[in-house]
C-alpha cells in the first residue's frame, strides 16, 4: 500500500491585519488545512486580526530606510522566502496583492505559483512600476486568479 503525503501549500501575504486580501489569505488557510499542510508566510506578524490555520512563518526582514537599504531588504526578502520554500518542501505557493505576488514569482523554487490579482490595470494611482510588477508576476506565475476582467 502506497502512502501519499499531503502536499505542502504556502500562502504568502503581507500580514494578517485588516484588509480584504489578508482576510482571504487567512480564510484560505482554514479552508485548505484539512487536505494540505499549510504554511502561512507573512512579512509582518506583529498584529494578527484574522484567525488562520497552519504554521505561521514571519520572514523577519525589516524594510530599509534608505534607497540602498530598501534594495538590500528586497533581495533579503526574496532569498528568505526562497529558502523557506525549499526547507518546507513547498509544492504550491499562493499569494495576494501585487508586491507580494512579485516576491512569490521571484522566489520560485520547485513550487507552482498561484497569484491573485485584485487590481484593475487602468486604476488611477497605480504606478508604472506597479503595473510592470503585475505584468511580470502574471507572466511568470503558473496560474493567475483575477477578481475582475
Amino acid at each position: 500500500m502506497e502512502i501519499v503525503r499531503k502536499k505542502n501549500v504556502a500562502i504568502l501575504s503581507w500580514s494578517l491585519n485588516n484588509g480584504g486580501a489578508e482576510r482571504a489569505a487567512a480564510n484560505l488557510s482554514k479552508d485548505l488545512a484539512e487536505k494540505y499542510n499549510i504554511f502561512l508566510i507573512v512579512f509582518d506578524s506583529s498584529n494578527i486580526a484574522y484567525p488562520y490555520s497552519g504554521e505561521l512563518i514571519d520572514i523577519g526582514v525589516n524594510s530599509g530606510k534608505t534607497y540602498i537599504g530598501r534594495i538590500l531588504s528586497f533581495f533579503k526578502k526574496c532569498f528568505k522566502i526562497k529558502r523557506i520554500k525549499k526547507e518546507k518542501k513547498i509544492d504550491v505557493t499562493i499569494s495576494f496583492m501585487p508586491h507580494v505576488n512579485f516576491y512569490n514569482v521571484l522566489s520560485k523554487s520547485r513550487d507552482k505559483t498561484i497569484i491573485s490579482i485584485r487590481n484593475n490595470m487602468t486604476q488611477k494611482g497605480l504606478s508604472k512600476f506597479g503595473k510592470e510588477m503585475i505584468k511580470v508576476s502574471r507572466k511568470k506565475s503558473n496560474i493567475t486568479v483575477s477578481l475582475s476582467e
